[in-house]
């Protein structure tokens, strides 16, 4: 039995999909010049967008289940992810995104094909070890993800460029401090909840026969 799992037919995925991509779409062009926006797009495409459309695609996909598999599959996805979102955080690249719409557009479609790879192997762990090492990568997405957060929210000076913070009527370092809030509270728990999930399937009794 697959660790998070869902039926595509008898869910709301492919509508949260489609709600998701037109909602976010629509916020862009305030995410060229607001940081907390920007962070609040990235957030749904990571644990809105990409879960449900993972969900759409796991049922056609073989299970992982060896953990030779299952280790560079998940990691993969997982230090790919890292950098993805690590990397577009650099503040050059940031400030690239946030003053080009065409940018935008591909920092988020890197974001939504990360975010659809680290939840997808998670989907697709079957068998205990594998389900374990799947909760541990999606711990480790969360971890780094609250650690970014954390960092943008409590640095006391602008990390990024003024002209991409403030939007709204906030100032600078509100709209920044605001970003890392988001990303946080909202961003990261979503990636705990995944692993707890799979730890369970990992951990819970087999089912009795008979």
């Amino acid at each position: 039995m697959r660790a998070l799992t869902f039926n595509p037919r008898r869910s709301l995925a492919p509508a949260i999909v489609v709600a998701g991509l037109v909602l976010a779409g629509s916020a862009a062009p305030l995410g060229l010049t607001t940081f907390s926006v920007n962070m609040a797009i990235h957030v749904l495409v990571l644990v809105g967008i990409a879960p449900a459309l993972a969900s759409i695609v796991a049922p056609r996909l073989p299970s992982i289940s060896e953990p030779a598999i299952a280790w560079p599959a998940c990691l993969g996805a997982a230090v790919v992810e890292i950098v993805i979102v690590w990397g577009w955080h650099i503040p050059s690249l940031h400030g690239l995104a946030a003053r080009n719409l065409g940018s935008l557009l591909l920092q988020q479609a890197m974001f939504l094909g990360a975010g659809t790879g680290i939840w997808l192997v998670a989907m697709l762990a079957t068998g205990r070890v594998a389900k374990l090492i799947a909760a541990l990568c999606l711990f480790l997405t969360y971890t780094h993800m609250t650690m970014f957060g954390l960092v943008i929210a409590l640095t006391p000076g602008l990390i990024y460029a003024p002209d991409v913070c403030g939007g709204m009527g906030q100032t600078g370092i509100d709209d920044q401090h605001l970003g890392g809030v988001i990303m946080a509270v909202l961003g990261a728990p979503p990636f705990l909840l995944g692993s707890a999930l799979c730890l369970y399937g990992a951990i819970r009794p087999a089912p009795q026969e008979g």
